[in-house]
């Protein structure tokens, strides 16, 4: 009997008694009841789904932008071919028809072929100066333009620019005051990419300077580790629209379209782009009707190793 009734007891159906009330299973989530975690899930789904939307939103307002900027970069390119071809059309038709006068014999005077030469000579150095500008854009935009960085004292690098810029026919009566401070540290840069920096700001301050033909040179220490060196004319300024976009390749202000001032808007570009590339800025401060400074700004490279030089007189 007790190991029939051990086998019952491991094997049996244990059934509720009529007398008790009927069973009830009861299931419950670990995150409470049912409906909070419908809720739940619904909320999760929602911000699933806004976030979605949000990223196809930013997606699509960056592909407008991207568009909207590639067609400025478009039409700015298709402004500088034309641009260029017309710069570059004005000399070569001057040069084409002064070897034409002279290969013809129609120029036999000592008088007349001294000023023919002159002619073709200027118009030679612009069409180079164009073509160097260009070829330095491009090396800017292939990432192939390297520096060569080593201490440059500035009164030097200043008077190799005039000296280069005295040459040009667009210089004359051109008044350059320098103001240089003859104790300031050399700048660390790369020499010759120092002197066409320079050189464009001073052309571009020549070429919008209007019929002053002034130039301001300043040069100073900030706090013995910055070199600040100012180029400042005193023309009609730059337009406070222009001023966001005055460094971007092939931008030309609508004041120098509407006063059909030549050039191909790589000027300013070019001189940032050194700047940056030798660890520096570029900076602009513009009044309309009175001028605009270009502030060029480069890390010293510590004190001059021999005596400072005498300050430079200034030039006319």
């Amino acid at each position: 009997m007790p190991r029939t009734r051990t086998a019952l007891s491991r094997g049996a159906l244990i059934l509720p008694s009529a007398a008790e009330p009927p069973w009830q299973l009861l299931a419950r989530h670990k995150g409470g009841s049912l409906e909070s975690v419908v809720a739940a899930d619904r909320r999760r789904n929602l911000v699933l789904s806004f976030g979605v939307l949000l990223l196809l939103a930013v997606s699509m307002a960056l592909i407008i932008l991207s568009a909207q900027r590639a067609r400025r970069l478009a039409r700015l390119q298709m402004e500088f071919v034309a641009g260029v071809s017309h710069e570059l059309r004005t000399p070569v038709a001057v040069i084409c028809s002064a070897a034409d006068n002279l290969a013809e014999g129609f120029v036999g005077a000592k008088d007349q072929v001294k000023e023919y030469g002159s002619l073709v000579r200027n118009e030679g150095r612009r069409l180079a100066g164009m073509i160097e500008q260009i070829l330095h854009f491009a090396a800017g935009q292939s990432r192939q333009a390297g520096y060569h960085l080593e201490p440059v004292p500035v009164a030097e690098a200043v008077a190799r620019v005039l000296a280069n810029i005295s040459a040009l026919p667009d210089a004359e009566g051109l008044v350059v005051e320098r103001e240089i401070d003859p104790e300031l540290p050399p700048v660390q840069a790369d020499a010759a990419a120092l002197t066409h920096c320079l050189e464009n700001l001073i052309l571009n301050a020549l070429k919008y300077g209007g019929e002053k033909r002034w130039v301001r040179i300043r040069a100073g220490s900030t706090d013995g580790s910055q070199v600040r060196i100012g180029v400042e004319d005193r023309g009609e300024g730059i337009d406070p629209a222009d001023l966001p976009h005055i460094f971007e390749p092939f931008y030309r202000g609508k004041s120098a379209r509407a006063a059909q001032i030549h050039g191909a808007g790589l000027g300013l570009s070019l001189a940032r782009d050194i700047a940056e590339g030798m660890g520096g800025r570029l900076e602009v401060s513009s009044e309309r009707g009175r001028g605009s400074t270009f502030t060029l700004e480069l890390p010293a490279a510590g004190p001059l190793s021999r005596p400072a030089e005498e300050p430079l007189p200034r030039t006319a």
